[in-house]
């Protein structure tokens, strides 16, 4: 499998190139992709359009550097969310089932099936994430260096706080039980290029 990471900050990518030098690794906007026509089979993109001022150009963008029937997964923040979150984020917006639906559909991709979402670890994970956000935006300005939320670290330890996290005994309970409610908050499903 041949694998491209794109994304429009070269500092992310380097985290990525971190965890692994196989593949290549290209800076780009979602919505100005540097790839010709039908270049992917796959394409994945999980709480991306979300971060983006013109999210309709960036799923065009994707559906054209696809293969005929190629794959497309996209993930989105649920307009559940509390509002605040949204601002804390730099989302430009959220979604529900019908509109993440309608922008595929501008962008002539076809629904091929909702997919397993995990609605309690994600409210739990988007209070702690804001939690370890905040507390990532005060170490960047007393230290002066751009510190990531899930790279903060207790004194002492060498696992990110974020890491320690997940092997909480309610986070690996829930993530046995996914919903595959395919109801009006649904905003995780793949998608094939119209042939």
């Amino acid at each position: 499998m041949r694998v491209t990471g794109v994304d429009i900050a070269e500092h992310s990518l380097r985290i990525a190139r971190g965890a692994s030098q196989q593949g290549d690794y290209v800076v780009a906007s979602a919505d100005r992709l540097p790839f010709e026509d039908g270049t992917f089979d796959a394409l994945v993109s999980i709480e991306v359009l979300e971060h983006l001022p013109d999210d309709h150009a960036a799923a065009t963008e994707m559906a054209r550097v696809l293969k005929p029937n190629g794959l497309l997964v996209v993930s989105v923040p649920n307009h559940y969310y509390f509002q605040s979150y949204r601002r804390l984020m730099g989302h430009f917006r959220h979604y529900d089932r019908q509109s993440l639906l309608a922008i595929a559909d501008q962008a002539g991709l076809i629904l091929d099936r909702s997919l397993a979402q995990h609605r309690t670890l994600n409210a739990v994970h988007l209070y702690v994430y804001a939690g370890l956000r905040g507390l990532a935006l005060v170490t960047s300005r007393i230290s002066g260096q751009n510190v990531s939320a899930y790279s903060l670290t207790l004194p002492g330890r060498r696992e990110t706080i974020y890491e320690q996290l997940k092997r909480l005994w309610f986070t690996r309970l829930v993530d046995k039980v996914p919903s595959h409610d395919d109801g009006p908050i649904q905003t995780f499903f793949s998608f094939r290029k119209a042939v």
